[in-house]
Formats: structure tokens, C-alpha cells, sequence
């Protein structure tokens, strides 16, 4: 999409669209300054593209799930980590506003974004840091992947150490090992989630003493947690962060969506689902 400028009276006008010079509704400020920053990085993404994203947007407003995201990593397209790394909520180049760093051999694409082998060497950071950023108590976790690993990979974690116990934020999705902790980990609030295939994992915490592992916005499974102090590992994508960037437990899975923010009822989980389905449909990603 040749983008020169946004704005206009009559909607949102993209300059240099020659099919049309009006979105069928207004463009969300920060679909703006996700859009820019990518073009700024060298990717144009195509009116298709900046709609569908643009939609999903307004779905999350409308829904009351916009304000619950801290972190929203929709990885529209691009071929390159500068294009790919942004947070939709918060599109700054600094630590601060968690957009991503990756490290290691990646493939970015119009699809998502993977490592090109599962290696603890290919991460990437979000900068968020659960006992910093998180609120006890109220955390949810989710990530869409678009085909599963064989292996015991984290898509998505950070975790104080490999103990039984110890604070744990973190998505499995793979063939030998798929599950959840938020928050709280021992032997019994680990939720498996019965299933290795691509698709949408969320974990989630709205109680001291209860998480709950979804997937494609149903509930799976419920524990009761014991109350733990949050990670103190700052959260890794493609690789669980273990103590401080020890990186361990390596996926290539290609990734397509990723949220972090505050719990979500069951209603908001099959909603979100919905939202991002219909967004990677849109798109043409879909699983």
C-alpha cells in the first residue's frame, strides 16, 4: 500500500490507493502508527491487509478486550524484524513499550514469524517482565500458531528456574508437551491441554487460587493454583526464558498472533478467539 499520508474528513483517506480513497470505517490511531512504522521499515502492507487488521482492532475496542491487551503482536507481514516487531498497543522503538527484539536466524513472511531451526540461540524478547508488569492475580497469555513442533517447545514463557515450584508464565504447543502455568507453578497446576495442533493456546489467571488453559476459545481444563509470587524472567517468544535468559525449551513454530495483558472471562476467551480467527482469515493464514 504506497502510503503518503493518512487522514481526511470523509473516513480515513490512504493516499496513493487507487482502488479507493475511504475504509469502509475509520482507521484506529494505532493501526496508523502500526501501518507507518512498517512503511517506515520498508513494507507496505496492502489495503486487505491494513483492513483486516483494522477490523480486528475495532472488534477488540467494541468488545471491551482492547483496554485488557498490554501487548499485541499481530506480525502482519514483512520481511524483516524491523517491519515484524511492533506492539500494536503501544508502537515506540523502546524497551518500554515491548515491541520485540529478535535474536538468532528468523524467517519473516506475510504469514507470521519463525525461527529458522529450533535452537536456544533463535529468541525473541518482549521486554515484558510479569512481577514488573503484570498484575498479581489477573494475567492471560496467548499466542496463535500455525503449525505445531515435534518436541516439547515454549512458544511463549518466562520462568524463575526449572523447579517444580517455582513462578512460571509460559505456553506449550507442541507434540510432546502441551500446556500452561500462569503465574503459579507445582506439580498440580500445570494444565495440559490435550492437544499438540496449530491453532489458538491462551492461558489464563483471575483468582489467587485458579488458571484456566484454552484453546481456540474453549476452556480445556482448570486448576487450582497455589499462589505464587509472579516471574520475575522477563517473557520470550519461541523459547522459554529460564531465569534470566537462559533460553531453553526451543520451537519453530510459526507464529501469527501474540497478546499479554490482564485475565479474561470465559466469554472474553470465545470472543478474542473469534476476533483473531476472523482476522487470520482475512488474511488468508488461517488453521
Amino acid at each position: 500500500m504506497p502510503l503518503t499520508a493518512l487522514g481526511g474528513a470523509a473516513g480515513t483517506v490512504v493516499i496513493g490507493d487507487t482502488t479507493t480513497t475511504v475504509f469502509p470505517q475509520t482507521l484506529h490511531p494505532n493501526v496508523m502508527a502500526y501501518v507507518a512504522a512498517q512503511a517506515a521499515n520498508g513494507y507496505n502492507p496492502s489495503r486487505t491487509r491494513v483492513d483486516a487488521l483494522n477490523n480486528l482492532v475495532w472488534g477488540l475496542v467494541g468488545m471491551g478486550l482492547w483496554d485488557k491487551c498490554q501487548a499485541i503482536y499481530p506480525f502482519l507481514g514483512g520481511t524483516t524484524a524491523d517491519a515484524q516487531k511492533w506492539n500494536l498497543k503501544d508502537v515506540r522503538d523502546v524497551d518500554a513499550a515491548f515491541r520485540v527484539t529478535f535474536t538468532g536466524s528468523w524467517t519473516f513472511a506475510e504469514t507470521g514469524v519463525k525461527t529458522t531451526t529450533a535452537s536456544t540461540a533463535n529468541y525473541a524478547r518482549t521486554y515484558y517482565t510479569p512481577s514488573t508488569n503484570a498484575t498479581s492475580n489477573s494475567v492471560h497469555l496467548s499466542v496463535y500458531i500455525r503449525n505445531q513442533y515435534t518436541g516439547s517447545g515454549c512458544v511463549i514463557g518466562g520462568t524463575n528456574s526449572s523447579s517444580a515450584i517455582a513462578p512460571a508464565i509460559q505456553i506449550f504447543a507442541s507434540t510432546t508437551l502441551s500446556g500452561t502455568t500462569v503465574q503459579a507453578r507445582n506439580s498440580s497446576d500445570f494444565i495440559t491441554y490435550g492437544t499438540s495442533s496449530a491453532g489458538f493456546y491462551a492461558g489464563n489467571r483471575n483468582t489467587s487460587s485458579s488458571q484456566q488453559a484454552y484453546y481456540n476459545g474453549v476452556q480445556r481444563a482448570i486448576s487450582a493454583a497455589t499462589s505464587l509470587a509472579l516471574t520475575t524472567s522477563e517473557l520470550t517468544i519461541s523459547c522459554r526464558n529460564n531465569g534470566g535468559f537462559v533460553m531453553e525449551q526451543p520451537t519453530n513454530s510459526e507464529i501469527a498472533f501474540a497478546t499479554i495483558g490482564t485475565s479474561l472471562t470465559a466469554f472474553e476467551q470465545r470472543v478474542m478467539y473469534q476476533l483473531i480467527q476472523t482476522y487470520q482469515t482475512s488474511l488468508g493464514r488461517q488453521v
